[in-house]
């Protein structure tokens, strides 16, 4: 769901009360500055220039009609919420006084839940409409940016059902998948994509949608297979992870000699020797650093086939964009996406480089 209305916080009530006091149509004047990235020589500034700031120019003329025509369907919006109020609360009290019948009241009811919804709806149509063409027409051109194969779609073709073997999947109902990246770096194919994993608990009127995972899917595609299976995966406590060992036998826990490294995760693995060879030093902190560049997001592993499955559960949309209410420079997101996806390639980096693997 996209809108003004979902997960409302202060920057956008901030808005919402600058747009109805006159204001809070800032003009497109912001510094630009972007991270350099680590093993690309070309920075990113003169590929935004050349091909994203003319957007950049288009979508603030589209944000700032937005706003102006969400202006006016707030003040509608107002109104229209007034008169529901005051129908309501009329209706309440004539039923009360026995003038009118619970079936009147009921009518008048719902007939303002539909009335709010609709215009609802209504109101958040011109935010909701900016902030879809900006997906499809800005983050395919920063993804570029890290190799020509490089592709970004909205919706993608990889599904966790996919990986379901790699042992870090939990059983799910229902998938919603958006926001797919395609490509490779050092020879390794690297698909991404945001995915959220539901399922139906309980029954009746205690049946409810339960949100088992909300995060990234990354998955390492290498030219060679692994021999056995090895999982990395978050430190439980010592029951949950006893529990975890038994219920697949195969496994096998790791000891490691990072301390730091064990206090964070649980390792279990088919093969001790090849689990060993995988998880050297610098393996290990790689994926602590990718941990600390996703704000400490619970990060899971697993090899298996010729693959590296990474999950990270950020519980929230990576790909949004931000607040209507802001200059569409887009400069935060860039930045987000510069720091996030090296700390992937250093991992491939690793994985590559270090020959005792095999890679």
């Amino acid at each position: 769901m996209s809108g003004i209305l979902k997960l409302p916080n202060a920057d956008t009530f901030r808005g919402l009360f600058g747009l109805l006091s006159g204001g809070g149509l800032k003009p497109f004047s912001q510094d630009i500055a972007f991270r350099a990235v680590e093993g690309i020589e070309k920075p990113f500034a003169p590929r935004y220039e050349r091909y994203i700031r003319p957007k950049v120019e288009q979508f603030e003329e589209r944000r700032i009609t937005a706003l102006k025509s969400l202006g006016i369907r707030l003040l509608v919006t107002i109104g229209v919420l007034t008169v529901v109020i005051f129908a309501t609360s009329f209706a309440f009290f004539l039923n009360e006084a026995q003038k009118i019948s619970d079936e009147v009241f009921a009518v008048v009811f719902y007939g303002s839940i539909g009335a709010v919804m609709g215009v609802v709806w209504w109101t958040s149509r011109p935010v909701v409409k900016y902030r879809s063409s900006v997906k499809s027409k800005i983050y395919p051109l920063v993804f570029k940016y890290f190799g020509p194969d490089f592709v970004y779609r909205e919706r993608g073709a990889l599904s966790a059902r996919s990986v379901k073997e790699s042992g870090i999947i939990p059983d799910f109902e229902d998938e919603e998948r958006e926001d797919y990246v395609r490509g490779s770096w050092k020879d390794v194919r690297l698909e991404l994509t945001e995915t959220k994993l539901t399922e139906e608990q309980g029954s009746g009127k205690n049946r409810r949608t339960v949100t088992l995972f909300q995060g990234l899917l990354i998955v390492l595609t290498m030219n060679k297979k692994f021999s056995g299976r090895t999982i990395v995966k978050r430190d439980f406590g010592k029951v949950l992870n006893w529990l975890t060992d038994k219920f697949d036998r195969k496994l096998e826990a790791v000891r490691l000699e990072d301390p730091r490294f064990e206090r964070k995760f649980e390792v279990y693995s088919t093969d001790q020797v090849e689990a060993r060879y995988l998880l050297t030093p610098t393996f290990m902190e790689r994926l602590m650093e990718l941990r600390a560049v996703f704000n400490n997001a619970p990060i899971q592993a697993s090899f298996f086939d010729d693959k590296l499955l990474l999950t990270i559960e950020t519980g929230k949309d990576r790909f949004e964009t931000a607040s209507i209410f802001r200059p569409a420079t887009f400069v935060g997101e860039i930045n987000t996406i510069l720091d996030e996806m090296p700390a992937i390639f250093r991992i491939i980096e690793v994985l590559k480089l270090d020959q005792r693997t095999g890679l």
